[in-house]
């Protein structure tokens, strides 16, 4: 049996779900690899939020890939840089933050953006050089684009609101929700 929450998975040629995870605690917050063979999720499997990485064709048992110091509060993986160096995740402590995920030799995370306003939904552009999220620093919730990794050069990219920035395949193009 599962617990309140699992990760599934959707295979759209044959329209069948399957059942990644069936541990008791709740995992949630999936996040495929880039390769397309594994999946990173959140749990509190250990009593505590941390990152697993599970194998896409549920074989194999799920494997800590990222335990956060102190209480995170909330914890969700986001996105992959371009060459699957780096993972940039969200994590809760007061208001969200970014964090990166180093996945050179043994996992290491850095703060990324952390500010006492809430920065959300990290996206890394397809050339690896920008990264969007969506801030309220400037009173409403707003896209923003910066450098990455380094940072720096910050542009407010929407005028009326928005949030969860995707970029378009070839990078030339940034959309949004709008709120």
């Amino acid at each position: 049996a599962g617990g309140t929450r699992d990760v599934w998975t959707y295979d759209v040629a044959r329209a069948t779900m399957s059942r990644l995870t069936t541990d008791a605690a709740d995992d949630q917050f999936p996040l495929w690899t880039l390769d397309g063979q594994r999946i990173i999720f959140t749990s509190r499997r250990g009593g505590r939020l941390e990152l697993f990485s599970q194998r896409a064709d549920g074989t194999g048992q799920a494997e800590r890939l990222w335990t956060p110091e102190g209480s995170p509060g909330a914890l969700a993986a986001e996105d992959w840089s371009p060459d699957g160096r780096r993972l940039v995740f969200v994590q809760l402590r007061g208001s969200p933050d970014i964090g990166v995920l180093s996945m050179e030799g043994e996992p290491k995370a850095e703060p990324l953006i952390q500010t006492e306003f809430n920065e959300n939904h990290p996206a890394i552009s397809p050339g690896g050089r920008w990264i969007a999220y969506d801030s309220n620093l400037s009173g409403p919730f707003e896209i923003y684009v910066e450098r990455f990794p380094e940072l720096g050069d910050r542009q407010k990219i929407s005028t009326s609101g928005g949030v969860v920035p995707l970029w378009s395949p070839d990078g030339r193009e940034l959309f949004y929700l709008s709120i």
